[in-house]
């Protein structure tokens, strides 16, 4: 099991409302608190030991709770979107005009700069990276991406990104869906204090990188993945009204945010 599962470090400011923190991973550091981090949440549980040497403040809890039961994966039923048959070309024209961005398979990954606007639906992302470049604009409702063949998320800090998964549907509440077969890879989430990324991250069996001073819309942005560091600023809530996000029962608890 992954030590470190849950790594705050740097100089992390996080809070997590009404939430609990929980790591299924059976390490003695399976929640790793360290460095010049300030940490708040409703409680901190694990199946595994804690590894506190940064400022945590647990708000319903004496203390993390650990060696607690495995919380199941929420979205372990969750089907893989079917592949369309040929790939999707990325928008063309002036490469300073807006562009707007269609679901479809894109071969490759997608690389997006400037000021973009993606339409609702699914992003089949076939290889490469889904990348957002520094100093870009970019904007999407209801749209969820799927990542495959290797595919990865970079997202640069200098970028503005608002983002949010669909309400309704097979990928209610979902925005991120790395490929379960695509293991050991990084996915990089990188953003101003005015971006943020409403819906779910879920890379069952990669790393999430949470850098950027961003969360969701009310705070309702959930990471659920093999390893999550988080090293910059954010928040996240349980008001998740009307973004298709559901609540998650932890083993021992009522809330859950990974």
């Amino acid at each position: 099991w992954a030590n470190k599962a849950v790594d705050f470090t740097g100089s992390a400011d996080a809070t997590f409302t009404s939430c609990t923190v929980m790591s299924n991973s059976l390490a003695n550091d399976s929640v790793n608190v360290a460095g010049n981090v300030d940490i708040t949440a409703d409680c901190m549980a694990t199946a595994g030991q804690t590894s506190i040497r940064g400022d945590l403040t647990l708000t319903s809890c004496n203390a993390p709770l650990e060696d607690m039961p495995q919380a199941p994966d929420p979205y372990a039923d969750l089907p893989e979107p079917p592949r369309p048959p040929a790939c999707s070309p990325a928008p063309g024209g002036n490469p300073n005009a807006p562009k707007v961005w269609t679901p479809g398979r894109y071969c490759g990954g997608m690389n997006i700069s400037g000021t973009a606007t993606l339409a609702a639906g699914t992003y089949y992302v076939d290889g490469g990276q889904l990348r957002i470049n520094g100093n870009s604009a970019v904007t999407g409702a209801g749209v969820t991406f799927f990542l495959t063949n290797g595919a990865t998320v970079s997202f640069n800090g200098s970028a503005n990104i608002t983002l949010s998964a669909p309400t309704s549907g097979t990928y209610a509440g979902v925005l991120m869906y790395g490929d379960r077969d695509h293991s050991d890879a990084n996915n990089t989430f990188n953003g101003t204090a005015n971006s943020s990324l409403t819906g779910a991250l879920y890379f069952p069996t990669q790393t999430v990188k949470h850098l950027g001073n961003f969360s969701g819309v009310n705070g309702c942005m959930r990471i659920v993945s093999r390893r999550i560091e988080i090293s910059g600023d954010t928040s996240f809530g349980t008001n998740c009204t009307g973004t298709g996000l559901d609540e998650i029962q932890v083993p021992g608890r009522i809330r859950l945010v990974e």
